[in-house]
């Protein structure tokens, strides 16, 4: 009977372990996309103060730009999902930005009080 409970305490510590792990991956997965958002969000606040006809070198990615012209900066194209973009203007596509802001800041809460609770049981298990 003891080895019975012996087996049940390490099964429950091990998937107790993968669940924390797992949950830590989200999370790091998340305050990396925070992160994006928060920059995208001060881009954007950025790009609104530029006037139209303003030349810019745009970024395409690792370190690369290619140069042209404003031509709108009251509004932009945004991705709302399935490859489907629409035409926002600045404030509204900040304020998306800042709804998505607070979904990810409530996820990395929710999964920040997981990780406390399993950490609290892992050191219960450890104790038994």
């Amino acid at each position: 009977m003891n080895n019975d409970l012996d087996q049940q305490s390490t099964l429950e510590l091990q998937m107790l372990w993968q669940h924390m792990q797992q949950l830590q991956q989200h999370v790091s997965t998340l305050q990396q996309h925070h992160q994006e958002l928060q920059r995208l969000q001060h881009h954007l606040q950025e790009m609104s103060t530029i006037t139209s006809g303003t030349s810019l070198y745009f970024p395409m990615g690792s370190g690369i730009f290619f140069s042209g012209v404003l031509q709108d900066s009251k509004h932009l194209l945004m991705n709302v999902g399935a490859g489907i973009c629409v035409e926002k203007s600045v404030p509204d596509a900040l304020e998306t930005l800042g709804k998505q802001l607070v979904d990810v800041e409530s996820l990395l809460t929710q999964f920040e009080t997981q990780l406390e609770q399993g950490s609290e049981r892992l050191q219960e298990l450890q104790k038994e």
